[in-house]
């Protein structure tokens, strides 16, 4: 069974920089992609392995460092 994504730990860490909406993508797509995540992590770096997701590293490095990748 999935994770409801806005009960994962590492959520808020996402949303507060790229806004509750993308955070629930972008996190949806890293659950359903092959990247060893870790639901029970707590810190964004930790979850799962970057350069493995979807999005790849460069993404979750600017959210880790609360920049926004999208440049909106």
């Amino acid at each position: 069974m999935k994770p409801h994504i806005k009960t994962l730990p590492c959520f808020p860490q996402v949303a507060a920089v790229i806004g509750e909406s993308r955070a629930q993508i972008e996190l949806c797509r890293v659950i359903y992609s092959k990247c060893g995540f870790d639901k029970n992590q707590t810190k964004l770096i930790h979850a799962f392995s970057w350069w493995d997701s979807p999005q790849l590293a460069p993404f979750w490095v600017a959210i880790n460092q609360g920049i926004n990748p999208y440049h909106d």
